[in-house]
């Protein structure tokens, strides 16, 4: 199941684009985490991405290598949660690239 994104601001300057969202997972997560997309962000390629800590026991990062939000028990990303593991987590994300037509 995909992410739920919900953009909340935006700022452009010439072709480059700030995006904040709040993104959501699905119940359930998955190993290796959820595909970003860039559609929903407005964007055409990501150059950052800075997610939000998460209350509790849950770290969020990004991996670049597969574009996607991953969630993890420690700060390090080293641990991450369990494929199947009932969580619902909604992680404010500032993503910055190129984007193209109106925010």
């Amino acid at each position: 199941m995909a992410l739920t994104i919900r953009r909340v601001g935006s700022f452009a300057s010439g072709n480059r684009r700030m995006v904040i969202a709040d993104v959501t997972f699905p119940a359930t997560y998955t190993t290796g985490g959820e595909a970003l997309g860039l559609s929903e962000l407005k964007l055409i390629r990501i150059d950052s991405v800075d997610p939000q800590y998460v209350a509790g026991p849950i770290f969020p990062s990004y991996n670049y290598s597969t574009s996607k939000l991953q969630l993890s028990t420690d700060n390090t990303g080293i641990r991450e949660v369990a494929n199947g593991t009932s969580i619902t987590v909604t992680v404010r994300v500032v993503a910055i690239g190129n984007g193209k037509g109106n925010l």
